[in-house]
């Protein structure tokens, strides 16, 4: 029997990381879009409820949940028990724990990145991962996540400042 001759796998080389950011923007970029109108009207409702300018980034920053920080502060503007809020707040991101059975977690490495993803998981991400199931990288994921956070934040400021200037 004749021998074969012995083939070499090459490993594929990896995609420079600016790239893999620059393809992760432009995935997640019309989707980011969508959050723009919901930042404004949440940093409108901060103002128009009375509540400090600040509590809309701080919020944002710490629970970040747009569909929960509009109860939140409804909810804070009415006075209502801290217990309460904190339970609703549970309740309406419980979904998100079923969301990181499938997300591509186990392309993040690093403590602090790992820490992120896992924060900045939400329903936007999870359904462009679950779309697009195959070639996301550390660099892509973050640049996604990091558009949507930023976006949502930028977006409620804006709002903030226009519902300053509405009587």
């Amino acid at each position: 029997m004749p021998k074969l001759p012995r083939t070499v796998n090459f490993p594929v080389p990896a995609k420079p990381t600016r790239y893999e950011i620059i393809e992760g923007l432009r995935i997640t970029a019309p989707v980011a879009a969508g959050y723009i109108p919901l930042g404004l009207a949440y940093g409108v409702l901060v103002i128009q409820l009375g509540l400090p300018w600040w509590l809309a980034p701080a919020l944002s920053l710490s629970a970040y949940s747009g569909s929960a920080e509009l109860l939140v502060v409804t909810l804070a503007a009415q006075n209502t028990p801290l217990a309460v809020i904190a339970v609703t707040m549970l309740l309406v991101n419980f979904r998100l724990l079923f969301f990181a059975f499938s997300f591509p977690l186990h392309v993040i490495e690093g403590r602090v990145a790992r820490l992120f993803s896992m924060y900045a998981l939400v329903d936007e991400a999870y359904a462009l991962t679950a779309a697009r199931p195959n070639g996301w990288t550390k660099p892509r994921l973050l640049a996604m996540q990091v558009l949507f956070n930023l976006t949502w934040v930028t977006s409620s400021l804006v709002g903030v400042s226009a519902g300053s200037l509405i009587p």
